[in-house]
């Protein structure tokens, strides 16, 4: 029996904030991807700013490699927040995050053309970097691969559970 006239510390802990963390991680307030930023926040924000600002680094460098770097900087990212997930959860997401980069890196390239003058950058450097994108679309394939893979190896194995469980109560 639970004594509701002290309060300590101990108690709600023990009683009340096992519970609150569980429910939070069952509703999607809690765990892996929480309100922090991590290091795939950092990263995909790095990408994002070397694609679109490219006016403040120095002229010198070529824009397929800053197309590059960002790419690479990106899809490294997006590996980071996934890492630690469960494999169901990890492939579904991971294989959205790159299809919206894949998306991201078809169309903006050609924004940035369209929109700045064509003397600072020619139109080669932005077909490359459009190019970029089959190797994401590439990678958002086998992520969805991926994921249907697992989901039929964890239908597979529910389904040897059930039917094991019905060969026990036929035998018992």
């Amino acid at each position: 029996m639970m004594n509701f006239g002290k309060f300590s510390w101990a108690n709600y802990r023990a009683n009340y904030a096992y519970a609150k963390k569980m429910a939070e991680r069952k509703n999607g307030f809690g765990g892996p991807l929480s309100k922090k930023f991590q290091w795939g926040d950092i990263f995909t924000f790095i990408s994002f700013i070397l694609i679109v600002n490219q006016r403040s680094l120095p002229d010198n460098w070529p824009a397929e490699y800053i197309y590059i770097a960002s790419a690479v900087i990106y899809m490294i990212g997006q590996m980071l927040y996934f890492i630690k997930l469960p494999p169901r959860s990890r492939w579904g997401r991971l294989s959205w995050g790159l299809v919206l980069g894949a998306f991201a890196w078809t169309i903006i390239p050609l924004i940035l053309y369209w929109c700045e003058d064509t003397a600072t950058r020619d139109q080669q450097s932005n077909l490359v970097a459009s190019g970029l994108s089959i190797i994401m679309w590439l990678m958002a394939a086998f992520s969805l691969f991926k994921y249907r893979q697992v989901r039929r190896r964890a239908a597979e194995q529910i389904y040897n559970i059930r039917m094991q469980s019905r060969r026990r109560r036929m035998y018992q």
